[in-house]
């Protein structure tokens, strides 16, 4: 029967610990891909806004419009700063949870080796006790035969 390996327990919080920090990690990077996205929507449409404006002013344009269009450009730039910001901190984030990641990884192949060791141990332990059943045996026939001789 094979003993069970002594770290087992902390073997299987570790290889949790991995699936966790796996599960955060994904959910980091979407974010950041979301973020990422409405920056380029964001650029998209102040390109467009600014595009249109500039179309709008050459045929002629009331002011109160190009004061609303440039309030709302205004308004398009400060959302670009603050997804910029937020997509600084969202990739400082990803990045931290990937050197946690890492480290959880190395520590659960720790435990993933000397379970192999362990459990290589049990092997020659249960061979070396084998072999000397075998032996005993041998040793029993033998006699056993010489002795009706």
């Amino acid at each position: 029967m094979a003993s069970p390996f002594r770290f087992q327990t902390l073997l299987d919080y570790k290889t949790r610990r991995v699936d966790d920090l796996r599960l955060e990690m994904a959910h980091k990077q979407q974010a950041l891909r979301r973020l990422r996205q409405e920056r380029v929507r964001l650029r998209e449409t102040h390109t467009r806004v600014a595009d249109e404006l500039r179309v709008k002013m050459e045929k002629g344009l009331p002011i109160h419009a190009v004061r609303q269009t440039y309030q709302y450009l205004d308004f398009l730039e400060q959302a670009l700063v603050d997804v910029d910001e937020q997509i600084v901190h969202a990739e400082s984030e990803v990045a931290d949870v990937r050197e946690r990641l890492a480290e959880a990884l190395k520590e659960r192949k720790t435990f993933e080796k000397l379970r192999e060791y362990a459990m290589a141990e049990q092997r020659t332990r249960l061979q070396k006790r084998e072999a000397e059943a075998l032996d005993d045996l041998n040793i029993a026939r033998y006699f056993h035969s010489n002795s009706k001789s």
